[in-house]
């Protein structure tokens, strides 16, 4: 069923409102790679069809300029529980599955939509964005994800990288040159982008200067996502400008005021 999602596509078109779309977990009822996989290209070939410029939807609603052009493969790949493996496996044990999937959705993507922008799933820097300690005890490092998932040679299959710049509060153009040093190892062009697409805090106190700062250093980057909107409801922490309820933070009227001068 596509109706939660499609509301949510209507509603971003009525604002003008490009999509960074991202599958992300894989079904509990799907017990091995194999199905995974054929799963997958199925599931990827369906959302593109229906979402893309001048896919269903938009015939549906008659849109003449409106469709999802950005796929995210995945969420943070490098650590397991938040959108690849599951949160008791070991990251390190999927590498080659995770490039194996984002081959797939290369190619069931582009039988779609040849004009698609295909990116790495979001690596986090395995930083505790509370505590700024390393989680490298459950997690990968991006540096080790990056050049495991390189030497399986997926240089191809996708347009763009993205990071999620923790740890990296003063200086995020550090963190794109740390990313930018290990993909040039590999050949990879200059041009190829860098999104910053995860980024927030839950300290109230800390919001309005953080995003401040984040802001002032949008220039030297890509492209940024501020995390989040909205407090998820069944997640423990609370990085949205708005509580889960919609009552608005401090750091919301922030956010208009920068975001009205840029």
């Amino acid at each position: 069923k596509w109706d939660e999602f499609d509301n949510f596509v209507i509603e971003m078109q009525k604002r003008n409102i490009e999509i960074l779309a991202v599958p992300n977990y894989i079904p509990p009822w799907i017990e091995n790679w194999e199905d995974a996989e054929s799963n997958f290209a199925l599931f990827m070939k369906a959302a593109v069809e229906r979402y893309k410029l001048n896919g269903t939807l938009a015939k549906i609603k008659k849109w003449n300029n409106y469709g999802i052009r950005y796929w995210e493969i995945f969420n943070e790949p490098n650590l397991p529980g938040v959108g690849f493996v599951h949160s008791a496996s070991k990251a390190e044990s999927f590498v080659k599955e995770y490039a194996r999937l984002l081959i797939i959705a290369n190619s069931s993507i582009r039988e779609k939509d040849t004009d698609a922008i295909i990116f790495l799933g979001g690596l986090s820097p395995n930083i505790d964005e509370t505590t700024q300690k390393p989680l490298w005890e459950v997690g990968m490092t991006y540096i080790d994800f990056l050049n495991q998932i390189y030497k399986t040679g997926v240089n191809n299959c996708f347009d763009a990288m993205a990071f999620h710049p923790y740890g990296f509060e003063n200086d995020f153009s550090q963190a794109e040159k740390s990313v930018r040093n290990i993909m040039s190892g590999y050949g990879e062009s200059k041009n190829k982008p860098i999104w910053m697409n995860e980024f927030g805090t839950t300290d109230d106190a800390q919001k309005e200067s953080l995003f401040r700062k984040s802001f002032a250093e949008r220039n030297t980057m890509d492209a940024f996502f501020w995390f989040s909107l909205r407090d998820l409801a069944f997640y423990r922490d609370r990085y949205g400008l708005v509580k889960s309820g919609y009552s608005k933070r401090p750091v919301y009227g922030v956010f208009k005021e920068l975001m009205n001068k840029r």
